[in-house]
């Protein structure tokens, strides 16, 4: 295979039923116009053969296509309230069925209304027709709903026309026939389009879905250390910066611990790479599983350092997590040839703003790492609380520090 091929997943489909039901939608969102359209050409037609067609015939015509524009809105409400009370395709049929009798109500009043009217009257009755189809075309997004409107009332309108023994008349016959096929043909043109515009929405709609689920996958990365899985320096600089804007805010204290794997160098040198990455991942997760839950930040600082930002702790709790996370490190009993305990350890500086002021979040981090040295100066394996007095004796190995 090509080391250029084209690796990219194809979009998923979208369900033909999902298509259905926006073409029913676009469908029902156009109806009151379509309906109140129809009702005027209609009235425009009771109008025009007001002197020539009988006023019982005409007004039977007229209630009839106001009632089947009133299923048609009925159908528009019921749709509304609940779009879930029946499939897409119920939805279409039932808006077909009642199209199609209009389209029948349209016809079958032509050859009526044209056995009374004159010449003159007949061709209004024609373009009147013809507007109603134009003023219905929004049907063309559920294609044969389209047909049923237009194919019966051009049949009839062809057959109302022939009857007629005026020369013209015929003329206007063949007219009505011939159009028929060519309206049809158009309204499936424009639902192909409107097909294809509703594909190409879907298409923009998954891809901006994937670009997004791409850059949070990228925001997470940016801020997550590959190797231990836990936050990155460039996260903690975050972190430790609101936090401490935060716990200022709310005058809480804030603690950081800042802790060392002890003579890493030569376990790395001694064991090799990998086994120091395997090192590393095993005391970040001992970091992890002792500290507070939902409430402490746990960072790689870099190479075999860790920072705990401790939001709300005092300087007593931050020593005692800071214990607690010595003693899971050692009891994990990874050997360590080339350390004095023979397994592998980690020292612990603290720092908190309640053991008094602090300029900075970085000041803070600084008197940890000031803590954590001090540490290793006194034997290692240790947790050791920063102190602003040089002269103070670190404590014995293992034992826990105390608030200064």
């Amino acid at each position: 295979m090509s080391a250029y091929a084209d690796t990219t997943p194809a979009l998923p489909e979208r369900p033909a039923e999902d298509y259905l039901a926006e073409r029913v939608a676009t469908l029902f969102s156009t109806s009151p116009s379509t309906a109140v359209g129809n009702v005027f050409s209609g009235t425009m037609v009771f109008g025009v053969y007001h002197a020539s067609a009988p006023l019982p015939g005409r007004c039977l015509w007229l209630a009839v296509l106001v009632l089947l524009m009133s299923v048609r809105l009925g159908l528009v409400y019921a749709w509304r309230r609940d779009p879930q009370r029946l499939a897409p395709h119920t939805w279409a049929r039932l808006t077909m069925l009642q199209c199609g009798a209009v389209g029948l109500a349209w016809g079958i009043g032509a050859i009526w209304l044209m056995s009374y009217g004159t010449p003159y009257e007949d061709v209004i009755y024609g373009c009147i027709a013809l507007a109603s189809v134009m003023v219905a075309m929004s049907n063309v997004s559920y294609w044969p709903a389209h047909l049923a409107f237009h194919v019966p009332m051009f049949f009839f309108l062809g057959i109302a026309y022939f009857r007629d023994p005026e020369p013209q008349a015929t003329f206007l016959a063949v007219s009505a026939w011939v159009v028929c096929p060519f309206i049809a043909e158009m309204g499936r043109r424009l639902q192909i389009r409107f097909n294809e515009a509703l594909k190409l929405a879907w298409e923009h709609q998954v891809l901006a879905h994937k670009y997004a689920l791409a850059n949070q996958e990228l925001a997470v990365l940016s801020r997550t250390d590959d190797l231990t899985r836990i936050a990155n320096k460039r996260h903690l600089d975050e972190t430790l910066k609101r936090e401490w804007h935060r716990c200022a805010r709310h005058a809480e204290p804030l603690s950081v611990l800042m802790l060392d794997i002890d003579h890493f160098k030569l376990y790395n040198d001694g064991y090799g790479h990998l086994a120091g990455d395997v090192g590393i991942r095993r005391v970040a997760e001992a970091i992890r599983n002792n500290v507070r839950e939902h409430c402490d930040f746990v960072a790689r600082f870099g190479g075999e350092e860790f920072t705990v930002v401790m939001p709300g702790a005092d300087l007593a709790t931050a020593c005692a997590i800071g214990e607690r996370i010595r003693a899971a490190v050692e009891a994990l009993q990874l050997p360590h040839a080339w350390a004095a305990r023979g397994h592998l350890t980690v020292s612990i500086g603290v720092a908190s703003t309640a053991q008094g002021p602090v300029a900075s979040q970085e000041a803070l981090v600084g008197n940890a790492d000031v803590a954590l040295y001090a540490a290793k100066h006194g034997g290692r394996n240790r947790v050791e609380a920063f102190s602003g007095d040089p002269a103070k004796a670190p404590l014995p190995p293992g034992q826990p520090c105390l608030p200064n």
